[in-house]
This record gives C-alpha cells, sequence and structure tokens, in this order.
C-alpha cells in the first residue's frame, strides 16, 4: 500500500524567501535528510519532496465556474504544506510507525498527516473501465505503478538479497530498491523477523529477491542482458560487478558475487553480429569469441575488416 506523509504547519509565512535563515540548523538539517536515507534504505520510500514558500508559486480559484490565477502568496493560508513523504508500506499501522520516527523542529512540519493513495485496487470495476477508456495510455501505467506486476523474476539468494538489490540499485540506471518483507514466522533458511523478499527493479525489469538459503544456486542458464552505449559505460558496468567480488566469464558475460550472470553488451556489438554483410557479421562475432570484457573499437574493426590498433 502506498501512503502519503505531509508536512504542515499553521506557523509559516508564506512570503518568505527559500533561503536559510541565519538560524539555519545544519545537525538539524542533516537529520531529516538521514530520515530519507533510512527509508530509501529499508526499500519504502518512493519519493520525498520540499515545497517552496507560497510566495514563488500560484493558486487557482474557482469562481462563478471559471478557473482564475491568483498569485502567491497566501497569506491567509491558515494550514500550509511543506512537503510530503511517499511511502510503500503493509498497512496504516506501519506508515503511522515511519511518520513518528520523523525528525521535527523545522518548523514545516508541526504536523504530520498519513494517508492512503488511491490505488487500482480501491476502485469498482465500472470505474476503471471509465479510466481505460478516456486515458488509455496513462490507466495502463498507473495501474501498473500501484497493483502488483503481473511478470516478475523472482531470484533465489542465500540471505543476502537486500544486498544484492542495493547493489544493482547503485549500479544500474533505471533501478531501486523497493518492498521489503521481514518474514511473519520461522521458515526453513531463516526465523521470524529476517528479511525474506525483497522486491527491486534492474534497468526497469520488476524482480524479487528471495533469501531461500543454500539449497540452490544460480547458473548461466539465466542472465540480465544489459545494452551499453559506448565503451564507458560497458567499462563501468563490468569492473563494478567483477571489482565487487565477482568473476569475470567470456564474451561479454561476468558473474557478479551472488552468482547471478550478466551480459554487458554493447550495442555496437549486436549491430555488428546482425550486419547484413555476413562476411562482417562473421569477422565480429569471432573477435567476440576471443574476448572476455567486449572492446568496442576491436569489434568495428574486426566488421570492417581492419587488424585492431594495439592499446
Amino acid at each position: 500500500m502506498r501512503f502519503i506523509i505531509t508536512a504542515q504547519s499553521g506557523q509559516q509565512d508564506a512570503t518568505k524567501t527559500a533561503a536559510p535563515e541565519p538560524g539555519f540548523n545544519e545537525a538539524l538539517f542533516t537529520a531529516y535528510m538521514k530520515f530519507n536515507e533510512e527509508m530509501h534504505r529499508a526499500g519504502v520510500l518512493v519519493a520525498s519532496e520540499g515545497l517552496n514558500p507560497g510566495a514563488g508559486g500560484a493558486r487557482i480559484e474557482l469562481t462563478n465556474g471559471k478557473r482564475q490565477v491568483v498569485d502567491g502568496p497566501f497569506a491567509e493560508s491558515k494550514e500550509l504544506v511543506g512537503g510530503f513523504y511517499i511511502i510503500e508500506v503493509d498497512s496504516l499501522d506501519e506508515a503511522i510507525r515511519w511518520a513518528l520516527r520523523a525528525p521535527s523542529g523545522m518548523g514545516f512540519d508541526d504536523v504530520l498527516e498519513v494517508r492512503p493513495l488511491t490505488g487500482a485496487g480501491d476502485l469498482p470495476p465500472e470505474i476503471l473501465a471509465l479510466i481505460r477508456s478516456a486515458a488509455p495510455a496513462w490507466s495502463a501505467s498507473w495501474q501498473r505503478r500501484s497493483a502488483t506486476p503481473r511478470n516478475t523474476i523472482c531470484l533465489w539468494y542465500d540471505g543476502a538479497a537486500l544486498d544484492a538489490a542495493r547493489f544493482y540499485a547503485a549500479t544500474f540506471p533505471d533501478s531501486t530498491v523497493g518492498h521489503i518483507l521481514h518474514a511473519p514466522g520461522d521458515y526453513p533458511s531463516g526465523k521470524q523477523g529476517d528479511v525474506l523478499t525483497v522486491e527491486f527493479t534492474v534497468a526497469g525489469i520488476p524482480c524479487l529477491g528471495l533469501n531461500g538459503g543454500p539449497t540452490f544456486q544460480h547458473n548461466e542458464a539465466f542472465s540480465f542482458q544489459i545494452a551499453t552505449d559506448d565503451q564507458t559505460e560497458t567499462d563501468r558496468l563490468w569492473n563494478a560487478i567483477v571489482g565487487n567480488g565477482g568473476q569475470e566469464s567470456a564474451c561479454g558475460w561476468c558473474k557478479d558475487r551472488w552468482g547471478v550472470n550478466w551480459q554487458i553488451t554493447p550495442r555496437a556489438l549486436t549491430q555488428a553480429i546482425t550486419d547484413p554483410d555476413r562476411a562482417a557479421a562473421r569477422r565480429a562475432f569471432e573477435a567476440m569469441m576471443t574476448m572476455q570484457k567486449i572492446d568496442i573499437a576491436a569489434i568495428e574493426a574486426a566488421r570492417r575488416g581492419e587488424a585492431p590498433a594495439q592499446r
């Protein structure tokens, strides 16, 4: 379930600028940032944003059936929203527990309000049908965000699912750590309260890490293939995986420290081995077969029928 926690204050002067006042408390500000970090590492934080004072904004009011722009500041406001968190947790009680841990003292969060966000599962079928009819592209995206994906890759780990998910999120673009499920009871490879599953996204692909114990091991029958745009990106991803306890293999394949296999595949390689000129494709393919990490310049030279430059 997703919840929004809004930070409100009836004290703030909406006419003030966003710059810190002389009394700005660096230690307190750091505490807020550490709270964000804690929620992110726990896999519950979806978004966190602060709002600038109303002086820099505008209000749209409905007057006699027409919308009209009213420029800020809005000093008459009794409750000003200073920012918000969006978190994904199992229940309202869990959302409240997170809100109770939030720092306070900067003047814009005297009141924290916790409210559930509307998801696809909250609406009756006839309303969902209207949404799909009126906004087909947006509704598909919204339902993907608010519902469990129909197809999720489940990866088995020996107690290290969260470490792996955090590494992938820090290494690959469009990758995040999502909800973390702590076991509600004892199970064969762990105890109540241990991390059982971790939802995460790798390069846009939804995954679930399962801490199932040492029984099953990864192998090359499954791998992620990551397309790279240039040698710099290829080197960065390869070095990140191998340098973090991983292992080099052949033809652009490598293995991370948890045994998951990766193909770091430059787009230039794919284009070369699918060249309509089959002789050029063969030369590029034969060059690839001699490599561990892919050398784009050598692949392109082979495609052209040239000797690779010496490095």
